[in-house]
């Protein structure tokens, strides 16, 4: 695309985000100036359309963006980031949200969804351990052992595993030592055909050991609980003038259902907007999610917070607003978990 056409789609874009009307080349001619005719404009529309950035409505003579356009148009704003100015939240980026977690979660989806003026979500994720911290065997009676197992990212799990020969503390303690040794600095991901050989006392209990093996190997790897937190609904009615009941209530029911929240964990980008018929599942329609990753300093507590909205909101401002807020969200967890 030359410069001239990309002039004229950025100005399309911006001038439908602000109005929500379609833009035709008088528009364009007033308001913009390209030194070029009001014929040329609207060649250079006509190949946009072409090249599949423009829509035109069959009651209008002026054009809307697309998909691609909006795509074009954020790809842009992702290259100059670091230019954009301040979010929404001005001086607030510097406060810390207070409170427990689930609170801190509560208020700013609240704050987010203010001041965007659309839905604002947070979906925590419950990460799996990738290690193992500590083993421990302790004997129950002559034939039973506990074993206790602890995860990098605090995870414990508790298991009573039959032993088919007696086992004394000091075997007990031997075999741990020796278990930690092996585990130590494993990634969990690799222990399916992980195999352990003890020599001596420990030595004996090859079954047992075989039963802790699969235990760890499954450590940790039962499904997780996710949380979800959203504030807004009632901004529904700034997606468009013209919105129906029933488009509301599909809007409502979206964020509400399941498969919203599984279609938000497939997204791992630290930065994601994700524009309409971008998406596969189908869910988004003419609507828009930007979401960002948020997280401790040792990424236990982690997960995305973001926004939904019409496909033409204001996407500079908008990932703004969220990139500020899981900033703000980042600092205040760390904060609390100190």
């Amino acid at each position: 695309m030359d410069s001239r056409k990309e002039k004229i789609l950025n100005a399309i874009i911006r001038s439908y985000i602000e109005s929500a009307m379609p833009v035709g080349s008088r528009t364009l001619q007033k308001g913009y100036d390209f030194g070029v005719s009001s014929a040329t404009i609207r060649n250079e529309m006509a190949d946009l359309e072409d090249l599949g950035y423009l829509n035109k409505p069959h009651t209008s003579a002026g054009r809307i963006p697309s998909s691609k356009a909006y795509r074009f148009y954020v790809d842009e704003l992702n290259r100059h980031f670091s230019e954009l100015g301040p979010s929404a939240f001005g001086d607030e980026e510097e406060s810390p949200l207070k409170g427990t977690l689930k609170e801190l979660y509560h208020e700013a989806v609240e704050r987010l969804a203010e001041a965007s003026g659309y839905i604002a979500y947070v979906i925590t994720e419950q990460r799996r351990a990738r290690g193992i911290k500590l083993i421990q065997i302790i004997p129950m009676d002559r034939r039973s052992v506990l074993l206790l197992v602890v995860g990098n990212r605090g995870a414990v799990e508790k298991h009573f595993l039959p032993t088919a020969i007696p086992m004394d503390d000091d075997t007990a303690r031997g075999l741990s030592a020796a278990l930690n040794s092996y585990f130590s600095g494993v990634d969990l991901a690799d222990l399916d055909s992980f195999d352990v050989y003890l020599r001596g006392e420990a030595g004996r209990h090859k079954d047992l050991v075989e039963l802790v093996t699969q235990r760890i190997s499954a450590f940790d790897r039962k499904e997780k609980k996710v949380d979800f937190y959203y504030s807004g609904l009632k901004n529904v009615f700034n997606f468009k003038d013209a919105l129906t009941q029933k488009e509301a209530f599909e809007i409502m029911a979206l964020v509400e259902g399941q498969d919203f929240k599984k279609h938000l964990s497939d997204f791992n980008d630290n930065l994601c907007v994700v524009i309409s018929d971008e998406d596969k599942g189908g869910l988004l329609k003419d609507n828009a999610i930007i979401l960002a990753r948020f997280g401790d300093e040792h990424d236990v507590i982690c997960g995305k917070l973001g926004i939904l909205g019409p496909q033409h909101l204001d996407y500079e401002a908008q990932i703004k607003n969220v990139v500020a807020m899981s900033r703000l969200l980042n600092r205040s967890i760390d904060k609390l978990l100190r």
